[in-house]
Protein backbone atom coordinates (compact mmCIF):
# COMPACT_ATOMS: atom_id res chain seq x y z
CA UNK A 1 0.00 0.00 0.00
CA UNK A 2 1.38 3.68 -1.28
CA UNK A 3 1.32 6.36 1.32
CA UNK A 4 0.93 9.85 -0.06
CA UNK A 5 3.47 11.84 0.77
CA UNK A 6 1.86 14.76 0.86
CA UNK A 7 2.96 16.78 4.12
CA UNK A 8 1.16 20.15 5.04
CA UNK A 9 4.60 21.49 5.86
CA UNK A 10 4.63 25.04 7.55
CA UNK A 11 7.16 27.29 7.77
CA UNK A 12 8.40 28.70 11.18
CA UNK A 13 7.68 32.44 11.36
CA UNK A 14 8.51 35.27 14.36
CA UNK A 15 5.41 36.84 15.60
CA UNK A 16 4.93 40.63 16.40
CA UNK A 17 2.81 40.89 18.13
CA UNK A 18 4.86 39.84 21.72
CA UNK A 19 7.74 41.84 19.85
CA UNK A 20 5.57 44.55 19.85
CA UNK A 21 4.59 44.41 23.31
CA UNK A 22 8.12 44.10 24.91
CA UNK A 23 9.42 46.88 22.62
CA UNK A 24 6.68 49.51 24.07
CA UNK A 25 6.80 48.14 27.69
CA UNK A 26 10.79 49.25 27.12
CA UNK A 27 9.58 52.85 25.51
CA UNK A 28 7.66 53.31 28.80
CA UNK A 29 9.82 52.20 30.96
CA UNK A 30 12.89 54.39 30.05
CA UNK A 31 10.59 57.94 29.56
CA UNK A 32 9.41 57.06 33.21
CA UNK A 33 12.85 56.72 34.30
CA UNK A 34 13.71 59.96 32.21
CA UNK A 35 10.65 61.48 33.74
CA UNK A 36 11.20 60.57 37.46
CA UNK A 37 15.05 61.87 37.58
CA UNK A 38 15.35 65.00 39.52
CA UNK A 39 18.02 67.69 38.74
CA UNK A 40 19.10 69.71 42.05
CA UNK A 41 20.38 73.22 40.88
CA UNK A 42 23.07 73.68 43.66
CA UNK A 43 26.44 73.55 43.96
CA UNK A 44 28.38 70.12 44.76
CA UNK A 45 28.50 70.50 49.01
CA UNK A 46 29.02 68.37 51.38
CA UNK A 47 25.75 67.87 53.23
CA UNK A 48 25.31 67.06 57.08
CA UNK A 49 23.47 63.49 57.61
CA UNK A 50 19.70 63.04 58.51
CA UNK A 51 18.10 59.83 59.33
CA UNK A 52 14.85 61.08 57.92
CA UNK A 53 14.12 62.90 54.72
CA UNK A 54 12.03 62.90 51.58
CA UNK A 55 13.02 63.75 47.90
CA UNK A 56 10.93 66.94 46.50
CA UNK A 57 11.12 67.21 42.99
CA UNK A 58 8.60 70.12 42.36
CA UNK A 59 10.62 73.33 41.51
CA UNK A 60 12.30 75.61 43.62
CA UNK A 61 15.07 77.82 44.49
CA UNK A 62 18.44 76.60 45.71
CA UNK A 63 20.53 78.74 48.55
CA UNK A 64 23.51 77.09 48.76
CA UNK A 65 26.27 78.13 51.35
CA UNK A 66 29.84 76.89 50.86
CA UNK A 67 32.36 76.39 53.19
CA UNK A 68 33.85 79.42 53.21
CA UNK A 69 30.39 81.02 53.98
CA UNK A 70 29.76 82.10 50.29
CA UNK A 71 26.09 82.38 49.31
CA UNK A 72 24.56 81.04 46.15
CA UNK A 73 21.23 81.70 44.75
CA UNK A 74 20.46 79.04 41.70
CA UNK A 75 24.49 78.29 41.22
CA UNK A 76 24.79 82.31 40.88
CA UNK A 77 26.99 83.70 43.54
CA UNK A 78 25.31 86.38 45.91
CA UNK A 79 26.95 88.55 48.30
CA UNK A 80 24.95 88.10 51.96
CA UNK A 81 24.16 91.41 52.04
CA UNK A 82 22.60 91.29 48.38
CA UNK A 83 20.55 87.94 48.55
CA UNK A 84 17.21 89.99 49.89
CA UNK A 85 17.67 92.11 46.32
CA UNK A 86 18.73 88.91 44.53
CA UNK A 87 14.92 87.13 46.16
CA UNK A 88 12.83 89.74 45.17
CA UNK A 89 11.39 88.03 41.55
CA UNK A 90 10.82 85.67 43.42
CA UNK A 91 8.89 87.29 46.30
CA UNK A 92 5.39 86.48 45.51
CA UNK A 93 5.97 82.97 44.35
CA UNK A 94 5.17 80.77 47.01
CA UNK A 95 8.18 78.54 45.68
CA UNK A 96 9.79 75.96 47.56
CA UNK A 97 13.31 77.26 48.78
CA UNK A 98 15.98 74.29 49.51
CA UNK A 99 19.01 75.44 51.34
CA UNK A 100 22.06 73.06 51.38
CA UNK A 101 24.99 74.50 53.80
CA UNK A 102 28.37 72.97 53.33
CA UNK A 103 29.06 70.99 56.87
CA UNK A 104 31.98 73.18 57.69
CA UNK A 105 29.62 76.46 56.91
CA UNK A 106 29.77 78.85 60.21
CA UNK A 107 26.28 78.24 61.79
CA UNK A 108 26.05 81.86 61.45
CA UNK A 109 25.81 82.49 58.03
CA UNK A 110 22.84 79.72 57.57
CA UNK A 111 21.37 81.86 60.19
CA UNK A 112 21.69 84.86 58.08
CA UNK A 113 20.27 83.39 55.06
CA UNK A 114 17.41 81.61 56.87
CA UNK A 115 16.44 85.43 58.38
CA UNK A 116 16.92 86.94 54.69
CA UNK A 117 14.33 84.54 53.35
CA UNK A 118 12.34 85.09 56.23
CA UNK A 119 12.11 89.04 55.98
CA UNK A 120 11.41 88.17 52.35
CA UNK A 121 7.98 86.20 52.92
CA UNK A 122 9.25 82.17 52.21
CA UNK A 123 7.73 80.13 54.28
CA UNK A 124 8.35 77.02 52.78
CA UNK A 125 11.69 76.71 53.49
CA UNK A 126 13.97 73.15 53.60
CA UNK A 127 17.71 72.97 54.83
CA UNK A 128 18.53 69.65 53.02
CA UNK A 129 20.69 67.05 54.23
CA UNK A 130 22.36 63.80 52.95
CA UNK A 131 20.83 59.93 54.06
CA UNK A 132 22.15 59.21 56.78
CA UNK A 133 23.43 55.35 57.84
Amino acid sequence: MKVAAHHNARRARVEMIPLLDVVFLLIVFFIYAFLSMSVRQGLAVTLPEAASGVLDTRDYLAVTIDAEGRVFLNKKEVASPDLSAALDPWRGDKREVYVSADREARHGAVVAVLDALRREGFTDVAIETAPGP
